[in-house]
């Protein structure tokens, strides 16, 4: 990859143009069919990249000062935060231990802009509008939500939030109540109508189940718990099968951790928008809102460090079959639709996914594959596995490391490298 580019600038790329290969085992991922959902059929080895013009588009031109405005004013690792919270993790750079330490705490969505963010600034412009007429409530309403697609882009989650909101902001202004679940639907729709590829993206799925666990079952669980861990306790349930079947783990301590950071997030989400405003209205203000994001941020990340380096924060299950999947997904629908009468057979399905799950991480293997310019012999006895690489690089690594969690191995016991490569990056890896 090359380094220290940006989106927008013109490129003179020398290099060879070549058809994706297919993954040399499915825990692999399938990187061509990916890319075909994208209309990429091609991918180019670039031997040379010259850079022709660096004019960027306005839009970009403002998100690239946004942030570096607030890294400037902020510092690391405050300022990238702040504008992810305004824009989301795609648009920012984010350093990889943070998001690594997001991820292993349950707190991924934090970091990607969705209903939640756009829930806070539509609640501060509101408030502000007062008891103003509709027409400014609807006015204000959407002009936010227009500099929020502007500036997150237009991702599935982003305009699914969107989309809704603007569905809720007309519904009131026209004094009628419209299902929320059919707003769901409907958004959802138009935007597979629009990007019917869409549906197979990560973002999407994971959107549109969170959100439907907070409309069906949230409602359901607040009956017998406070809505503050009924609401993150929804969403969990409903994202439960995505996170197994994409990624093949799971965090242990998602539920508490939401729970306790939930404030947190909302005064830093708050004082976010604020600073972004400030950045581009009135820079002065920058350093005096910074030095009041001081403390909830540091609070947040020590919250965060902490939980990701509990025991078993992240525990790796491998990535199951779609059948065992969806065998967890019906059986869990008793308890996200709230059906009493059927939570037995629920209760049989998920013991059923359970032990065939075990069955799966129990069993030995030997797998043996070529891939790039090195040969892995990976190999596993229950919970133990032991790998021997032709290749000590970082690509080896990073192929050693998928597919240890995709067979369900918490780690490597043994390890043979029979070429040792010098370099710290390749030695971190390992």
């Amino acid at each position: 990859r090359c380094q220290g580019l940006r989106p927008g600038w013109r490129l003179s790329v020398q290099g060879q143009l070549s058809r994706p290969q297919p993954p040399a085992h499915p825990l692999l991922g399938d990187g061509p069919a990916r890319l075909a959902r994208q209309g990429v059929f091609t991918v180019l080895k670039a031997d040379a990249v010259e850079v022709l013009e660096r004019q960027q588009s306005p839009l970009l031109q403002l998100r690239s000062q946004l942030a570096t405005r607030l890294t400037a004013a902020a510092g690391d690792p405050l300022g990238p935060l702040l504008a992810a919270l305004v824009m989301g993790g795609a648009v920012v750079e984010l350093d990889p231990g943070l998001k690594r330490d997001f991820r292993a705490a349950g707190l991924s969505h934090a970091l990607a802009a969705s209903g939640f963010h756009l829930s806070v600034l539509l609640g501060v412009v509101l408030s502000l509008a007062g008891r103003g007429p509709r027409w400014l409530h609807l006015s204000a309403g959407l002009i936010a939500m227009g500099l929020f697609v502007l500036l997150a882009g237009p991702q599935p989650s982003v305009l699914r939030a969107a989309l809704m909101a603007a569905a809720a902001l007309l519904s009131r202004s026209a004094v009628t109540r419209l299902s929320p679940l059919l707003v769901l639907l409907l958004s959802l729709s138009l935007l597979l109508l629009w990007q019917p590829a869409w549906l197979l993206h990560l973002g999407f799925q994971f959107s549109a189940a969170a959100t439907a666990g907070l409309l069906i079952t949230a409602p359901v669980l607040q009956r017998s718990m406070p809505a503050v861990m009924a609401v993150p306790l929804a969403a969990c349930l409903w994202t439960l099968p995505l996170q197994l079947l994409h990624f093949g783990a799971l965090s242990l301590y998602a539920l508490p951790v939401n729970v306790v950071a939930a404030p947190l997030l909302s005064l830093l989400t708050l004082g976010a928008f604020a600073t972004a405003a400030s950045a581009l209205l009135v820079p002065a203000l920058l350093p005096l809102l910074s030095w009041l994001l001081q403390w909830p941020a540091q609070l947040l990340l020590l919250l965060v460090a902490q939980a990701a380096s509990l025991p078993l924060a992240q525990v790796v299950l491998g990535r199951p079959p779609v059948l065992l999947v969806g065998l967890l997904s019906v059986g869990l629908l008793p308890w996200l639709l709230g059906l009493q009468r059927h939570r037995r057979t629920g209760l049989l399905l998920l013991l059923i996914a359970g032990c065939w799950q075990w069955q799966r991480l129990c069993a030995d293997q030997l797998l043996v594959l070529d891939v790039r310019d090195s040969s892995l012999v990976l190999m596993r006895h229950r919970s133990r596995g032991a790998l021997i690489s032709s290749s000590a690089g970082v690509a080896a690594c990073s192929t050693a490391q998928r597919l240890q969690h995709g067979l369900g191995l918490p780690q490597l016991d043994w390890l043979v490298l029979l070429a040792p490569e010098p370099g710290a990056t390749a030695a971190a890896c390992w």
